[in-house]
């Protein structure tokens, strides 16, 4: 371990300061950038494992997979490097807490909250996904959340590489397994709907305050993701949690990847106005269940489950059970050595990388393949799917803001991976996007424009003059209207209500009865000191054809040419405002 007592300079510039982290591959030290005068965090491999060729290999792919990201919900990596003997990833440093932290404090998060957390976090997913990286430990543990609210999700230390035959080493397990993808306890490799389930277990936990699984085995919370049904929230929250966050949840995590959300950004689009969709029915899956797997793993946590089911059998029973296991453990070792050969030997015979497609067209892109021997003349191609000798290449729509339509957004593997022979090419290809125009008349103004630009909207504003108070400042009509779909980045008009404008007429010259009558049609309020009904008006204290709100003030002077008796009184009457001087509204 480094000696933070002395504040080592790594590499002639990051002093550490302080011993802030320790994991089971490395430990993170708040440092300081002496060159930037800036703080860091610096994540060093242990020294005990920098000569473990896995381990380096490890955390040489979290530096590769970070340093790719640049996304403001995402912990953004400065640098990276080797020296005497320490690997080392120089990152953000953020001052906040996780969210496992502030859940264990505070309690379930609120509706508004959970929302804001869960749109940052989905943002920052999709963004990795279209790089090509999939982080397969998305946990509350492994974001932070800052004073001011932003989320930042870190911890890539098993992107890329890591996959769930880990589930055999206990330590590991625990960890990770309440938020563990059925397919992945299956020993099943790890997609984008991977990341997806974990997300819609986090947002589960931040509405409830808890995990929907939990137990003293984390062989039987493996199987619980596999065999068990996700609680309702709805039930457990109550009416705060509306159906359409209860689909978000169930559609994230449903045990069959073909229901799950295809992309983050799918999921996206559905949290953006999920609080205001109150009439939507609920979500159900026909077949809920992943079709059964022969993975050796799946084979031992199902045994792992027999036995702890029948610990109090005699030992009669074991050692028949005994008989059992063990042929079944044979068979499964067998398997494994039949995998590894065919891994090891059979895919070793292929030199081929991985080209670069991202912004080719699918045409091009067959081109290039071709170029490359990957798609060859013996391959058969149906439905988008070339089945080749060594190589089986499959292209895909997929909804996209960045990329123009019909423009490759990304492949798996990512460029430059050294392909092995039976790999599957997954390319996919924007089709753009279409956004529904949600339900924002009746909301404030900013409300509305704020909702429509996160969708990706342009908004233009017009404001129309109304004598509804309750439509000052609201949206009165929306074009295109509501439920519309649209391109993604169509301008969208607000018709927003405003105080109504009245032009003050000109009522010199007139009498102050007719000009009563004039000003008081349009809503001002009139007052006099000296005006007779048949009195000349000589001056007005708004001036003519300036602009004025209803309630809005006036007073008239007049020149007075009614002459009165001593004695006589004049009446005050809707049309004749009290000479004397009081004032009529």
């Amino acid at each position: 371990m480094v000696n933070t007592n002395s504040g080592y300079l790594l590499n002639n510039r990051y002093r550490l300061i302080d011993l802030i982290g320790e994991g089971g591959m490395a430990n993170v030290y708040l440092g300081m950038d002496t060159l930037l005068n800036r703080r860091v965090a610096v994540k060093v491999l242990r020294g005990d494992l920098s000569h473990d060729e896995t381990f380096v290999k490890r955390f040489q792919r979290e530096a590769l997979a970070t340093t790719a990201l640049e996304h403001p919900n995402l912990v953004q990596v400065f640098d990276v490097g080797f020296e005497q003997g320490y690997y080392y990833i120089v990152m953000e440093y953020i001052e906040g807490k996780t969210l496992k932290q502030l859940i264990k404090q505070h309690g379930p998060l609120s509706v508004g909250e959970t929302i804001d957390v869960m749109e940052q976090l989905v943002s920052a997913v999709e963004h990795a996904h279209s790089r090509g990286v999939i982080h397969r430990d998305i946990k509350p543990q492994n974001v932070i959340v800052r004073s001011d609210g932003t989320v930042k999700l870190t911890d890539f230390g098993i992107a890329i590489a890591q996959n769930a035959t880990q589930l055999t080493q206990t330590n590991s397990l625990m960890g990770s397994v309440h938020y563990l993808a059925p397919e992945l306890a299956k020993g099943q490799n790890a997609s984008e709907q991977s990341d997806i389930y974990s997300l819609g277990i986090l947002m589960f936990e931040l509405l409830v305050g808890k995990v929907p699984f939990s137990s003293d085995s984390a062989v039987n919370i493996a199987l619980m993701h596999m065999e068990d049904k996700i609680p309702s929230v709805h039930d457990i929250v109550g009416d705060d949690v509306n159906q359409a966050i209860e689909n978000i949840i169930t559609k994230a995590t449903a045990k069959n990847r073909a229901y799950r959300y295809q992309t983050a950004h799918e999921m996206l689009l559905d949290l953006v106005d999920c609080q205001y969709r109150n009439d939507e029915a609920a979500l159900e899956f026909d077949d809920e269940l992943e079709e059964t797997s022969v993975d050796p793993l799946a084979s031992t946590i199902v045994m792992d489950k027999n036995n702890i089911n029948n610990n109090n059998n005699n030992s009669k029973k074991k050692k028949n059970k005994l008989l059992i296991i063990i042929p079944s453990i044979i068979a499964g070792l067998i398997l494994i050595g039949l995998v590894l050969y065919f891994f090891v030997f059979a895919k070793s015979n292929v030199d081929v990388t991985m080209p670069k497609l991202a912004g080719m067209t699918k045409d091009e892109a067959v081109t290039e393949l071709k170029q490359d021997n990957i798609i060859d003349e013996d391959c058969t191609e149906a439905d988008n799917v070339y089945a080749c000798k060594n190589f089986t290449i499959k292209f895909s729509d997929e909804e996209s803001t960045d990329v123009d339509s019909g423009k490759i957004i990304s492949t798996n593997p990512v460029d430059g991976t050294k392909l092995n022979k039976g790999d599957t090419i997954e390319v996919s290809i924007s089709k753009g996007k279409k956004v529904k125009i949600p339900v924002v008349v009746g909301t404030s103004a900013k409300t509305a424009q704020s909702t429509l630009e996160n969708l990706g909207f342009k908004v233009n504003v017009t404001y129309t003059e109304t004598d509804d108070s309750t439509q000052v400042g609201n949206v009165i009509s929306v074009n295109p209207i509501e439920g519309t779909e649209v391109e993604y980045g169509s301008s969208v008009k607000l018709e927003i209500g405003s105080v109504k404008k009245i032009s003050v007429p000109n009522v010199m010259n007139l009498t102050y009865k007719t000009a009563y009558e004039n000003l008081d049609s349009k809503g001002l309020i009139v007052s006099t000191s000296n005006c007779g009904e048949g009195d000349t008006v000589i001056s007005q204290t708004l001036a003519p054809g300036t602009d004025a709100q209803s309630g809005d003030k006036i007073e008239l002077k007049c020149e007075v040419t009614t002459e009165k008796n001593d004695d006589e009184t004049t009446t005050p009457n809707q049309t004749n405002p009290d000479a004397s001087g009081t004032t009529s509204e």
